[in-house]
């Protein structure tokens, strides 16, 4: 459209999710370094290790005559959940250990693994456990087989692979020492979700089990860093509040991306937020309704 753009990175590099959170078997790095570098070819300048809230301010950057501000800042925030051993070393959690893989190559991996969650992150830990060279890797999940989040595909090629699945179980405690972990204990779980569809977990307490292993790795869901936005935009449940269709805010003149409004979702969702973001931009530019002829949710 003919604006002159600048994308702020926290991280030294570019791609967020994509580079850092994406395992280089599913998203090879060369192929994000061409579409980055089409796009830096069109004129997008682009400042690394430029986190907002520390090296930013919503404020400076008016100062510096941006008209428009777009918060794309993901859900980069591994879920955690309080329970007993969590704390131990060799409790990792899922986007923490994927993004540490990819800034420093390699991580050190023991030989029995155990992975909780069912989703895509959980899929990817895994696999990359065994390509670091885990002899013995196993995902946990609340849900059974038909519920799983994770792509088909994906929870096919793990099997393929040689993961164990083990379906409607979660976690109760971690047990281990100062210097390791030596097990994980399980409880049955009897449904994930209440009538109403609201996640509600319900297990059979009498029934649980244990799983020898040498490091878990919560897999169990993705935040948004909430803390590092300014006070004028209004968060609930960990979203940001927003226009639904024009992605703004009136009071702040922001726009925000759709994973820090709904939630983690598909690589092909978030670029289509982005998109609709920049038609909301352009037409607040120019003046005109954000919500005239603009794209539907």
């Amino acid at each position: 459209m003919g604006y002159p753009v600048t994308v702020f990175e926290a991280q030294p590099l570019l791609g967020g999710m994509l580079r850092v959170g994406i395992p280089e078997y599913r998203l090879p790095g060369n192929i994000l370094d061409a579409q980055i570098n089409y796009i830096e070819g069109m004129g997008v300048d682009f400042k690394t290790n430029a986190r907002f809230g520390k090296d930013l301010t919503l404020g400076g950057l008016k100062k510096k005559e941006y008209q428009a501000v777009l918060f794309a800042i993901g859900a980069q925030q591994s879920r955690r959940i309080e329970i007993d051993g969590a704390q131990l070393p060799d409790v990792l959690w899922g986007l923490d250990f994927l993004r540490e893989v990819k800034l420093k190559g390699k991580v050190r991996i023991k030989d029995r693994v155990v992975v909780i969650g069912g989703g895509n992150v959980a899929i990817d830990a895994a696999l990359t456990a065994l390509r670091l060279g885990a002899k013995d890797v196993r995902i946990v999940c609340l849900e059974c087989r038909e519920e799983m989040p994770a792509h088909e595909e994906a929870i096919k090629t793990a099997i393929d692979e040689g993961v164990d699945i083990s379906v409607s179980w979660g976690p109760r405690r971690v047990v281990g020492d100062r210097k390791s972990v030596k097990e994980i204990e399980l409880v049955r779980c009897l449904s994930v979700f209440d009538k109403t569809g609201k996640f509600k977990p319900s297990f059979e307490e009498r029934t649980t089990r244990s799983m020898e292993t040498d490091m878990v790795i919560f897999a169990i869901g993705e935040n948004t860093d909430l803390s590092i936005l300014p006070r004028e935009i209004k968060t609930d449940n960990n979203h940001i509040l927003a226009d639904p269709v024009t992605l703004g805010d009136r009071s702040s003149r922001g726009f925000r991306r759709r994973s820090c409004r709904v939630g983690p979702g598909s690589v092909v969702e978030a670029i289509a937020s982005g998109k609709k973001a920049a038609v909301s931009i352009d037409r607040y530019l120019r003046g005109k309704d954000l919500r005239s002829g603009e794209m539907p949710e």
